[in-house]
């Protein structure tokens, strides 16, 4: 499980069909990179009421005019058509497979579209208030009612079924916390008993779900901390405060969180202001190593590994004006340094193994406005990140930690070092960094 690295696969905006088989010829591609699991974006059966009483406040300012939302879902059982079909589906599963590479499927198990199939059957299926009425949440969606015993079988059933007809490896599920644990702590046990090694991936932060229950998490915090300090709305420094915060939180349970600079979330929000299309690229690298060499799981968005910064859309498809990764982007000099940044920053951790058990220890610099700097160590073996997250040269000191004379730079750009009695003194030019090895 730690050793999981995790590419998140949008269909709509993965290609410009935004198909299971267009998306199956680029698997090789992913693969590549040194990726070893694949979480394919909710792609079932998504409900097609057009009655904007139940669009959610950014789908309707989205302006797409398209009604269908991948996490609005009608059939849990059926795939979309937009996607193509079950065979394809099972085809996309076996080839990633067959590259050394794991499938995680989108479990939206809170909420259901307004016309969900079971609904006539089933009236219970979802909350009602005392006049009957059913009750929708903060996205204008059908509340899933977990006092059904019943409800409770059929979504269970309906993860036996993604693992027994499809042999997905595990799930992400769909704002986890908010559904109750002990529904999550039986349905994964029995879903263990189909797949033992079941992995299971809480689109959450409560740490009592991470007992026993999930294998990791998502890190929202993190997520926020690094978009804003990349993007220069708060000092590096914010980085350490972040992680140390969410550390405290997670004192007395596991923590193995996601490691994302992009989720489909960030990208859909930020519109025409996606980091590759307003940043350099060399900063948003700077992000991407550190998501690599910090404990937890590293994570890749659609297309951040050819710097793509084009508009992606929830509500974007090939028949509603597709906003689509601009592949092309791949053949310019951006998108070829950051293709070969990506794979160096993941091989760099695959082959130190030992990275997965490391401590992470935040250190102290000169210049905390501008670099962030951490430790990694596990027995005799330590790697140490300094990265100038800023447009400008800095030189930068801090403490040497008992490297000795022979420590080495193994993956770096633009740094100069001087070691003293005392300190490591690193001279950066802008987005510069330096991985030095003991």
């Amino acid at each position: 499980m730690k050793e999981r690295i995790i590419y998140q696969l949008f269909l709509r905006p993965f290609t410009p069909e935004g198909t299971l088989s267009a998306a199956t010829e680029k698997l090789p591609h992913i693969a590549s990179l040194g990726i070893n699991t694949v979480y394919l974006t909710s792609c079932c059966k998504a409900d097609d009421d057009s009655n904007e009483e139940y669009f959610s406040p950014r789908q309707k300012a989205s302006k797409t005019g398209n009604h269908k939302n991948p996490y609005r879902i009608s059939d849990y059982y059926k795939l979309d058509e937009e996607y193509g079909t079950h065979e394809d589906l099972k085809l996309f599963v076996k080839s990633a497979h067959a590259l050394g590479m794991k499938v995680l499927f989108d479990l939206v198990f809170l909420h259901c579209g307004p016309t969900p199939v079971f609904l006539e059957d089933h009236p219970d299926f979802v909350k009602r208030d005392e006049n009957g009425n059913v009750i929708c949440n903060a996205w204008r969606f059908p509340e899933i009612n977990f006092e059904s015993k019943a409800l409770r079988h059929y979504l269970t059933d309906n993860m036996l079924y993604w693992i027994n007809e499809f042999d997905f490896d595990g799930f992400r599920c769909d704002v986890g916390d908010q559904i109750p644990l002990d529904f999550w702590a039986d349905a994964i046990a029995e879903s263990k008993k189909a797949k033992p090694s079941l992995y299971m991936l809480n689109e959450g932060v409560k740490p009592e779900y991470a007992d026993g229950i999930f294998n990791s998490n998502y890190n929202f915090l993190w997520t926020q901390a690094i978009q804003t300090v990349i993007r220069e709305q708060n000092p590096a420094s914010f980085l350490r405060k972040t992680d140390e915060d969410c550390r405290r939180t997670y004192q007395d349970h596991p923590y193995v969180a996601l490691r994302a600079f992009e989720t489909h979330d960030y990208a859909n929000d930020h519109y025409e202001n996606r980091p590759d299309k307003i940043l350099p690229t060399k900063a948003v690298d700077c992000a991407h190593l550190i998501n690599a060499l910090l404990d937890g799981i590293p994570f890749i968005y659609n297309g951040n590994e050819i710097a793509d910064g084009n508009r992606h859309s929830i509500w974007g498809n090939r028949y509603f004006g597709q906003f689509c990764i601009d592949w092309s982007k791949a053949e310019t000099s951006d998108g070829k340094e950051r293709l070969k940044f990506i794979k160096d920053a993941i091989s760099l951790r695959k082959n130190n193994p030992w990275l997965f058990d490391a401590k992470t220890t935040w250190l102290d610099n000169s210049a905390p406005q501008s670099c962030a700097t951490f430790l990694r160590q596990y027995g005799e073996n330590s790697l140490l990140l300094i990265a100038n997250l800023r447009g400008n040269d800095v030189e930068v000191t801090i403490p040497r930690f008992g490297l000795n004379d022979q420590c080495k730079a193994v993956f770096s750009r633009d740094a100069a070092h001087q070691i003293s009695e005392n300190n490591l003194k690193v001279k950066l030019s802008a987005y510069g960094f330096s991985v030095i090895k003991q």
